[in-house]
């Protein structure tokens, strides 16, 4: 994806996503989408974003476990936490209506209120 795009696929709210694409293009801006980009494919690629072996591990979890997912989420499919929900017993959904892959950026005061019941 391109930074645009990426932006657009992040975010539900329009009025965020224009805020965000309005910022200059400044090299600092630039460098540290590089950065992000780098630290998400070192940190989240192979095995964690695709690990066949997960559901084995996940069932095993046997605490409280609070999955907060944005209703309008571009980024990763609701498939997920349909499955996460059901291979972790304890799990909790919560979907934030009107909202993308940042509930706590997109909607922090309902994230916040989600995550300390």
């Amino acid at each position: 994806m391109s930074p645009e795009e990426a932006i657009r696929a992040l975010y539900h709210d329009p009025k965020i996503v224009e805020t965000l694409l309005a910022l200059p293009v400044t090299p600092e801006l630039v460098d540290m989408q590089l950065k992000n980009r780098h630290t998400t494919a070192r940190l989240a690629w192979e095995p964690r974003f695709h690990d066949p072996h997960l559901p084995k591990w996940l069932h095993r979890i046997d605490v409280p476990v609070k999955i907060v997912w944005g209703e309008q989420d571009k980024i990763i499919s609701r498939c997920f936490y349909k499955e996460f929900s059901r291979l972790l017993p304890k799990a909790a959904i919560h979907v934030v209506k009107n909202c993308g892959h940042l509930p706590p950026v997109e909607k922090p005061d309902e994230f916040v209120a989600i995550v300390c019941k």
